[in-house]
């Protein structure tokens, strides 16, 4: 069975994941206001980004990963030059990157094949952004394939993934679920 991951899902909590694909997503996040804001921050400075630093640059460009038992695809934010670019908005601009953030653009890096990227939170006020330039990490970007391999296998043998315990568990919407099992 060929399965398809996101490369936003990168650094993900594996059992969240494993949920998300088995029982759906119990919550439309869709539709909620700080989504179709950050949409809308996204795709304002993607059209800037063009209009005044690289007219050349192309957003949302398509990367693949192609495992022999599954794919992991997504679209980078903007891909300018040597570099790629992700796009993060927030309520507050963190000191340094997330974790997560930096092994997502990590990943990008490694299936375009470049050395360099660069992180931009913007406030989804519009008032404020942060840079972070990101260099490619080969053992990072390794670890996460053999995490989607790891997810590939709990998939299909319906072996739940072991408790990756962040704070980000207390917002899970599996959180219910997830606290009763080992």
């Amino acid at each position: 069975m060929m399965l398809f991951f996101r490369v936003s899902e990168v650094g993900k909590c594996m059992r969240f994941l494993y949920f998300t694909r088995v029982l759906g997503r119990l919550e439309d996040i869709s539709s909620k206001p700080e989504v179709v804001e950050g949409k809308t921050l996204h795709e304002n400075f993607q059209n800037e980004w063009i209009e005044q630093v690289d007219s050349e640059a192309k957003q949302e460009e398509e990367a693949m990963f192609l495992h022999d038992k599954f794919v992991v695809r997504g679209k980078a934010d903007i891909v300018s030059g040597d570099k790629v670019i992700e796009i993060k908005t927030t309520n507050k601009l963190p000191p340094r990157p997330y974790e997560t953030h930096v092994r997502q653009l990590n990943f990008y890096l490694g299936l375009f094949k470049l050395e360099h990227g660069l992180l931009i939170y913007l406030l989804r006020n519009g008032n404020g952004r942060r840079e972070f330039e990101v260099g490619f990490d080969e053992g990072m970007f390794l670890n996460d394939l053999r995490r989607f391999e790891k997810l590939y296998e709990c998939l299909t043998s319906f072996i739940v993934p072991e408790k990756e315990p962040s704070p980000l568990c207390n917002f899970c919407e599996y959180r219910f679920l997830c606290d009763r099992m080992k």
